[in-house]
């Protein structure tokens, strides 16, 4: 598995960060994890062929992780038509909204070869060897929030999604991951440290980091034989 972290920002682009996107590709099948906007120019600048694409899963409904999938999936409607994927929900309120938006803008209809589909707990999408499911996190009061873990070829990857303040919904596992991907923006460095002692991954990926003096204060106390890796757009790693 290749993940390349396409936008890495806490929750408002900068000068160097886009706004959360995460690109997986294995055996030339490409799934994105989030779609912070500008996903779709993100892809074509990173030369992905977008008829790749098999899949695309949200977190929660928040704008930093969905509003480029407005442009993805008009896009995908009118002009790159040879795009087939299914784009995996946590708010089923949210398929109306991308069917509206397409009515308002294009004044088209969902084209068959883009599926959309609520997300639940447990495992949602299954193919050739890779697994991913879903694990409820309690980010925001009222919406649908999402960690996923994805295992393939042996390997796996737990995605925690944003999570609430004091972190006791972080997502856990029935054995440590091969790659831990976790938020920084909305809790502590000393109450992350701790979760990712418990969690006893291989390798931590810190991003969506607010702010960036977290980053001085986790190297401080971090305790595991590694330093986590900080996430920045275009970070590239295999699994």
């Amino acid at each position: 598995m290749k993940l390349t972290f396409l936008g890495t920002s806490h929750g408002v682009p900068s000068e160097s960060r886009y706004c959360s996107s995460v690109l997986l590709e294995r055996n030339g099948r490409q799934y994105l994890l989030d779609a912070g906007a500008p996903v779709i120019d993100l892809l074509l600048r990173q030369h992905i062929p977008l008829t790749d694409l098999k899949a695309v899963f949200l977190t929660h409904m928040h704008g930093d992780h969905c509003a480029g999938l407005f442009s993805l999936v008009d896009l995908s409607n009118w002009y790159f038509t040879d795009m087939n994927y299914t784009v995996f929900l946590p708010e089923a309120s949210g398929e109306e909204l991308l069917r509206q938006y397409l009515r308002v803008t294009a004044h088209s209809e969902l084209r068959a070869g883009i599926s959309l589909a609520p997300v639940h707990s447990g495992l949602c999408y299954e193919e050739a060897g890779l697994r991913i499911s879903a694990i409820p996190v309690d980010h925001a009061v009222g919406f649908s929030c999402f960690a996923y873990c994805i295992e393939a070829d042996g390997k796996t990857v737990l995605l925690t999604g944003d999570m609430r303040a004091d972190l006791g919904d972080f997502p856990v596992l029935s054995s440590p991951p091969d790659l831990l991907v976790t938020e920084m923006a909305h809790c502590s460095a000393e109450d992350l440290h701790d979760r990712i002692l418990a969690c006893a991954p291989k390798k931590v990926v810190l991003t969506h980091v607010f702010p960036l003096s977290k980053i001085q204060q986790m190297e401080k106390i971090w305790q595991l034989p590694f330093l986590p890796i900080i996430a920045e757009d275009g970070l590239c790693l295999i699994v």
